[in-house]
């Protein structure tokens, strides 16, 4: 029998509330405190428990979200893409799964 493959994709939760003009600026934001809360009970979801493999964009809020998942897991690892390899990477390990 052929193992299914599930692929979770979860937006990071909520920011703070900051004027971003510039990408750089953009990648930095964190979550605020009801943000920090979400990403929380997100983490504890029955779907996310014993996951194999965690990714997040390099985003500072996305990673602080995938953080919460990941301490959930007892996964020491989270991997962090940038934005250009991103969508070939992903796919790439979804199908050598």
């Amino acid at each position: 029998m052929e193992k299914l493959t599930y692929v979770y994709l979860i937006r990071h939760s909520e920011t703070i509330e900051i004027e971003a003009s510039k990408q750089e600026e953009n990648e930095k934001i964190i979550l605020s405190e009801q943000g920090k809360e979400k990403a929380k009970d997100i983490s504890k979801l029955k779907e996310l428990q014993n996951i194999d493999i965690l990714w997040s964009s390099n985003y500072t809020r996305a990673i602080q979200t995938a953080e919460y998942i990941a301490k959930q897991n007892n996964k020491d690892e989270l991997l962090k893409l940038n934005e250009k390899e991103k969508l070939s990477y992903l796919v790439e390990q979804l199908f050598s799964l």
